[in-house]
């Protein structure tokens, strides 16, 4: 039961479509149908052309993977496994955003709101997801699809292959066996993974992956 009601806080924070409000709010623009039609950080900006709305939006989102497991956390105290608790509300969370019931299953791509839940558990992931990006970005392809959906992939594996000791001296929630973040970056990397597909499908079509 507690898992479900962890899964159900992590969903319903999710859902909730700030870049929606805020865009509509400063500019009166629908994002749902506006530019790539997400729900998300990167489109608030491309769509308004404004910095501070894309900082906005960024923040909102991940204080709603935050604000979900900050809240499971306080509300099962003793729970004899955090960790899974945590683990629903986080990954619901990213579901929530990526796939949000109330705007017909659609949404954003769900880094910002993952950032927010390695945050509250533990942040390693966050710096390795970086480190690939930035690898991919300069050294694969200028193109930032592409390098999110490298680094998406390459964040678990750098935890795998990262020494337990780092995990544990990193976390800020106690978990018996690191592997347990691993677990928890790959469902995160999964979920994010899947709103990766349709762009890098229309790349390919085009030729454009790998080139200009």
């Amino acid at each position: 039961m507690e898992g479900i009601i962890a899964a159900v806080i992590g969903y319903l924070l999710g859902s909730i479509a700030f870049s929606k409000i805020v865009v509509k709010q400063a500019t009166g623009l629908d994002l749902s149908v506006e530019g790539s039609k997400n729900t998300g950080a990167m489109n608030s900006y491309e769509t308004t052309g404004k910095k501070w709305i894309g900082i906005l939006v960024f923040f909102l989102d991940c204080l709603k993977g935050y604000a979900a497991c900050m809240i499971v956390y306080l509300l099962f105290p003793e729970s004899d496994d955090m960790m899974t608790l945590l683990s629903y509300a986080g990954v619901f969370a990213v579901i929530g955003h990526n796939f949000n019931l109330w705007l017909r299953m659609k949404g954003g791509r769900g880094l910002a709101t993952a950032v927010g839940v390695l945050l509250f558990i533990n942040p390693l992931a966050i710096f390795q997801w970086g480190i690939v990006w930035l690898i991919s970005y300069y050294g694969v392809r200028k193109h930032v699809h592409v390098a999110n959906a490298l680094a998406t992939i390459g964040a678990p594996i750098m935890v795998m292959i990262s020494p337990d000791k780092l995990i544990e001296i990193i976390t800020f929630v106690a978990f018996e066996d690191a592997t347990r973040y691993f677990q928890l970056v790959a469902m995160l990397s999964f979920v994010i993974l899947l709103k990766h597909v349709e762009p890098l499908q229309k790349l390919l079509e085009e030729k454009k992956l790998f080139s200009e």
